[in-house]
Order: C-alpha cells, then structure tokens, then sequence
C-alpha cells in the first residue's frame, strides 16, 4: 500500500525467514529483507483553506506486507 493519499510516494515490503526458519546451519533465505518500490496516487488538489499544515501528500500510513 502506499504511503501517501495523493502524489509520489512509497511502498514497502518487510519479510522474515522464519516460516520454517532455517536449522541445522542452514543457509538463511535468499534475498533481500526489504523491498522499496515508488508508488504514483492521483495528483494532489491544489492547496485550498482546508491544508494541512504539512500540504497534500504528506499524510504517512504504518504499512506492513508480506511476500
């Protein structure tokens, strides 16, 4: 999910290597642990009495996702 409502933003991806974790000395699952990836949302409206203090687009969301 991106991590803005409108404009440029973000996604993140997280995974652990733990469904099974490896034993025994085996080797720890391939790849990277985390994944960044742009994200467009529609363009922001123009700025209008009703801004937020910070503008449009800055509104940040927790994300968490699997893969």
């Amino acid at each position: 999910m991106c991590d803005v409502t409108c404009g440029n933003g973000k996604v993140v991806k997280q995974r652990k290597c733990d469904s099974p974790a490896p034993k025994h000395g085996g080797a720890a699952c391939p790849g990277d642990n985390v994944e960044v990836t742009n994200c467009k949302m529609a363009n922001c409206p123009a700025n209008t009495a009703n801004s937020s203090a910070f503008g449009y687009g800055t509104e940040y969301k927790s994300v968490s996702s699997a893969w």
